[in-house]
């Protein structure tokens, strides 16, 4: 356990815990029940890992870029611990505000301990110039987001004056439990964006990696790019419906997501569901990548969006060369598309077919895009994006693995 973990366990039966105590004889009542948040926790340092041995790096070739996941996931562990243990005490009916604002006043005093520590504890020596950049990355988007929580803390809490002074420390205790947990949650989402830094450094770093890549720039922090706010984007620059293709369907998931976000979207899923995936039989009913009951189930899925949505069994180059009208019986021909979202075979042929067939069908100003730019696809899916990048545009990445180009 850190230092900064084992000091939240050890206050949980200390101070803290007896201040509650003097408060809790008063009695207070709500016109509605305060329920406590849940918190967010991603173990980043468990996805690097798993990607890296994916990948076939060496440790050696990677222990900067862990140490700093590992760094970063304790922080993201640390105030889960401290708002957990603020939590409790809220349970317990503390109710005075001074007794309260002590407490406040301490978890802050972590807070701020931790953000001042996170230069030096990341200030990691890399012999890489762009994973020496991602780290600093990591660095300062996580000493930002700490110094924006502690600021918060203590101040603009429920009025007092408005509040029944028995009751004063219970609102304001489940009030700064709510920004505490926000926090936790800004930390999980973060790791993403934190692991796109580290795993693209690594990337174009790795000896595995020897294509021309031309000029590469480390994805932007904070990310702010989703596939949903890519679609609000293309919404934002055309008032027609928005049409989409997405290759690799899988459980639709995505396709679910976008269809209830964005009610304008006009969607065709392409995937052959061929009951086996990377050339290995895939048991019907598994549920697994490829598995060929997955189609009816994905179907009936996307049935409640009625004409919006189509879900085509078809191979994406069957349809390209015949026609979306006539392959699958859309309503619509798959060209001028505003976005097509390729996550198919991740083998280099198919992928570079995709990029071929569908590229071209994505009107000036959408998006072609795709899925998983990471280490483990170094010779497959990245070589293939960079293969067929046009030489004048900027390829962009986003979490989990996110790629896309603007037509």
């Amino acid at each position: 356990m850190s230092g900064g973990a084992h000091w939240a366990a050890q206050n949980r039966d200390s101070d803290l815990r007896q201040l509650a105590s003097l408060s809790a004889t008063a009695f207070c009542q709500l016109q509605e029940p305060q329920f406590l948040e849940e918190l967010g926790f991603r173990n980043a340092s468990r996805s690097m890992l798993h990607h890296l041995e994916v990948a076939g790096l060496p440790m050696e070739h990677a222990k900067e870029a862990f140490h700093t996941a590992d760094v970063y996931t304790g922080t993201n562990m640390m105030v889960m611990l401290l708002a957990d243990s603020l939590g409790d005490l809220c349970t317990q009916r503390m109710t005075h505000w001074d007794s309260f604002y002590y407490v406040c006043l301490q978890v802050r005093s972590s807070i701020r301990e931790l953000m001042l520590k996170m230069p030096e504890r990341l200030r990691v020596p890399s012999r890489s110039r762009r994973l020496q950049e991602a780290i600093e990355n990591v660095a300062q988007m996580t000493t930002q987001l700490l110094s924006n929580l502690a600021s918060a803390a203590c101040m603009q809490l429920p009025p007092t004056s408005e509040a029944d002074p028995n009751c004063r420390g219970f609102l304001g205790c489940h009030a700064w439990h709510r920004r505490l947990a926000q926090g936790t949650h800004d930390l999980a989402v973060l790791s993403h964006v934190m692991q796109t830094q580290l795993e693209t450094a690594l990337l174009w770093d790795s000896i595995m990696f020897r294509v021309d890549t031309g000029y590469l720039q480390l994805p932007e922090l904070p990310a702010e790019v989703s596939l949903g706010t890519l679609i609000a984007r293309l919404k934002a620059s055309s008032p027609r419906s928005l049409r989409m293709v997405e290759i690799g369907v899988h459980h639709g998931e995505v396709a679910v997501g976008l269809l209830k976000r964005h009610p304008s979207l006009q969607y065709l899923g392409i995937d052959p569901y061929p009951g086996e995936y990377g050339n290995m039989r895939v048991r019907r009913g598994s549920g697994d990548f490829g598995d060929s009951a997955n189609f009816r189930l994905t179907a009936a899925r996307l049935r409640r969006f009625g004409h919006r949505a189509r879900l085509c069994r078809r191979h994406s180059s069957q349809v390209a060369r015949a026609g979306a009208m006539r392959a699958c019986q859309a309503r619509w021909p798959a060209k001028h598309l505003g976005l097509v979202f390729i996550d198919g075979a991740h083998d280099f042929r198919s992928v570079a077919a995709d990029i071929q067939h569908w590229a071209p069908r994505v009107r000036p100003g959408g998006v072609v895009s795709g899925h998983d730019y990471r280490l483990g696809e170094a010779f497959n899916v990245v070589r293939a994006v960079h293969r067929f990048l046009p030489a004048n545009r900027h390829l962009q990445l986003g979490p989990d693995g996110v790629w896309w180009w603007i037509v």
